[in-house]
């Protein structure tokens, strides 16, 4: 499920990235994919 900035909303929110172990299956890290459009 994307991330939607709290006052706006009718965004369809910027996706997720993960990034993870291949061997083990740990998250490594989450981020956003277009953090551009959360800055007012």
């Amino acid at each position: 499920m994307p991330i939607k900035p709290i006052d706006k909303k009718m965004s369809f929110g910027s996706p997720k990235v993960y990034t993870f172990c291949l061997n083990c299956g740990e998250v490594i890290s989450i981020r956003v994919k277009n953090p551009e459009m959360f800055r007012s």
